[in-house]
């Protein structure tokens, strides 16, 4: 896959790829953006990617289609780190705390 400096063309070209439902798509393409739009100041701060993660569209979606996504959850963080490799470790953080809290929920 080419890299590309658009974090959003790079992570939907990796996402289109894992064959999600169109919702976790989109939902997840609308995660980068706020990223992207939470960047645009320097290196993304664990609490800013935490608090996008959180929305409640995207933990609904998640949690609406969490048997498509969870066998494609590494893949799906791997997209994310390769979209913003200079957060990648903040990335990876995010991502596995919102699995946790997922595979913990009632």
């Amino acid at each position: 896959m080419p890299r590309g400096s658009d974090p959003i063309e790079t992570l939907t070209q990796t996402l289109e790829a894992l064959a999600l439902p169109v919702v976790v798509l989109y939902a997840l393409q609308a995660q980068a953006a706020g990223m992207v739009a939470a960047a645009a100041d320097g290196i993304l701060p664990f609490g800013d990617i935490i608090l996008v993660a959180t929305s409640i569209t995207l933990a609904a979606v998640l949690a609406v289609n969490w048997n498509a996504t969870t066998p494609h959850i590494d893949d799906i963080i791997d997209a994310f780190s390769l979209a913003f490799t200079q957060s990648a470790a903040n990335v990876v953080s995010a991502f596995e705390a919102i699995y946790v809290r997922q595979t913990q929920a009632p």
